[in-house]
């Protein structure tokens, strides 16, 4: 079948301009202005990225054949502009692949469910018409659709994006061994032995689309600086709509406009002192290439709260680690901007943390403690402590065990952020639930003895990177939650979950590890 072929049994009014072919290595097929070969035997993620740098498409042909056919429509049919046609050429056995299509003509969208049924809603409201033309089946879609695009493939295809993205600064990553000693009192708890430092970059957006939660888009993709962690499965963005894993439905532009360069310094919990401590932190590698690059930069942030403002603590920690709270502006609703310089994270648990972090810790530490205007003694052994979510129900039992083992108990939330600091980098033990209030470990300058009391379905991936990066013996003695972790998957509740602490169980091993050598 020749592309010619294809272009008359379009549906009446089909426009065919610009053009893509997914062929077999066998298939010869005669290109000419307009249209692109792509080769269909690629991966689904290879064939999404070729597919975004000239797309979308007036028309897509799928000559690959094969029991992948129905899965990519599935998966590719957003690469079709609202109201092009994805052409597919039907195999011998066409069973399956028309059944798919039946059963997404007939699906009625609903709403709600399984991410997998919000995507097969998505899809089966995207398509308006399916039309069988001899050995060729044309289905037309509706759906306005942006792609998904990794830091990986960004990457890759940067040169190709021109006009969209420039790349200002890579470097590659590497895998690194953990050589701070980490145990947990969990059964088959995975402690981590390793971790992946993850290619750095900072990238260049011209005329950004800048969203709340951290979301920014150009003119043809959705930029990774959107999602909150490196290497998910699938990328997700609250101020957008998903249409699948690799697909947004495409926002309006929006009106506001931003002159001059700015660096995004936001994220999906902007104002979140844990998600500030690991992600927020884990970008200021970037800020002395900024200014580099341009010196009248400024960091831009959304307000994602309602409030209006930025916290003072925020501001103290972004100050420590060298960006003046006076080049910080936050942002109330969506802009365009005319430069955007967005950098790849440090850290993205659960698996991705560069060594060279340390050195923007043991900075904002050291500023923070200098700052510090001390209101409280010091001690050799501390244990911060917290009420609300993941409550331990015998917490006060716990605090007492640990009086009496000598460690004073600290309310970190009551203090000023430097002062926080300040006593974690002057005690020689620091204990304290699992959670962002015992982050400051991140700050603690030289390796110590950590103890994290926490409960068995909260994986503490933060505490135990953070420990892995500063060197700090970490023990990590898990309770009995209410809502266990489910055998596979992850659940919210469980995760939220509060519990307690057994002592007839779990007591030996918390005495042990408070009380050390």
């Amino acid at each position: 079948m020749t592309l010619d072929q294809v272009r008359r049994q379009l549906p009446a009014g089909a426009l065919a301009d610009r053009v893509a072919v997914l062929a077999g290595p066998a298939e010869d097929i005669p290109v000419g202005d307009g249209v692109r070969v792509v080769d269909a035997t690629q991966t689904l993620p290879a064939l999404h990225a070729a597919l975004t740098v000239d797309g979308p498409y007036d028309l897509v042909v799928d000559l690959g054949g094969g029991p992948g056919l129905a899965e990519r429509l599935s998966q590719l049919l957003f690469h079709v502009r609202p109201g092009g046609v994805w052409a597919a050429r039907v195999p011998q056995d066409a069973g399956p692949f028309l059944s798919h299509l039946e059963a997404l003509r007939v699906r009625h969208p609903g709403g709600g469910g399984t991410p997998a049924e919000r995507d097969a809603d998505a899809l089966a409201a995207s398509i308006v018409g399916v039309e069988r033309c001899e050995d060729v089946v044309h289905v037309r879609t509706a759906a306005d659709a942006l792609p998904k695009l990794t830091h990986r493939q960004v990457h890759r295809l940067r040169r190709r994006l021109s006009g969209e993205v420039t790349s200002l600064f890579e470097r590659e990553g590497f895998d690194w061994d953990v050589a701070a000693p980490a145990a947990s009192t969990a059964e088959d708890w995975p402690v981590p032995t390793s971790y992946q430092a993850p290619p750095l970059s900072l990238r260049a957006y011209p005329e950004a689309q800048c969203w709340p939660r951290q979301g920014v888009v150009t003119a043809r993709f959705v930029a990774p600086e959107s999602s909150q962690r490196l290497g998910a499965g699938r990328l997700h963005n609250p101020s957008f709509t998903d249409l699948s894993p690799r697909f947004v439905e495409r926002p309006p532009v929006p009106r506001e406009r931003l002159e001059g360069a700015w660096f995004h310094l936001d994220n999906q919990f902007r104002g979140h002192f844990g998600h500030a401590l690991s992600e927020q932190v884990s970008l200021l590698w970037a800020w002395p290439r900024v200014l580099e690059e341009h010196p009248d930069a400024r960091a831009l942030v959304f307000d994602n709260r309602g409030n209006d403002t930025v916290a003072e603590w925020e501001l103290q920690l972004l100050e420590a680690g060298g960006v003046d709270r006076d080049r910080v502006h936050l942002v109330r609703g969506p802009v365009v901007v005319e430069r955007l310089l967005a950098a790849s994270p440090m850290f993205s648990r659960p698996a991705h943390l560069h060594p060279e972090l340390r050195s923007t810790y043991d900075r904002i530490g050291a500023a923070l403690a200098a700052a510090a205007t001390p209101s409280v003694e010091s001690h050799e052994r501390i244990f911060l402590t917290r009420r609300g979510r993941r409550g331990c129900h015998n917490l006060d039992q716990v605090e007492a065990e640990a009086e009496r083992l000598g460690y004073t108990i600290v309310v970190p939330e009551t203090l000023p952020l430097p002062e926080q600091v300040r006593l974690v980098r002057e005690a020689d033990v620091i204990a304290g639930l699992a959670g962002s209030n015992i982050f400051q470990i991140a700050f603690a300058g030289e390796p110590k003895r950590v103890v994290l009391v926490g409960s068995a379905s909260y994986p503490a991936h933060n505490e135990f990177m953070m420990s892995a990066l500063m060197g700090h013996s970490l023990t990590h003695v898990a309770g009995t939650p209410d809502v266990p972790a489910p055998p596979s998957g992850f659940s919210l509740r469980a995760f939220h979950s509060d519990f307690a602490i057994d002592f007839a169980r779990e007591g030996v091993a918390l005495r042990e590890a408070l009380a050390g050598d």
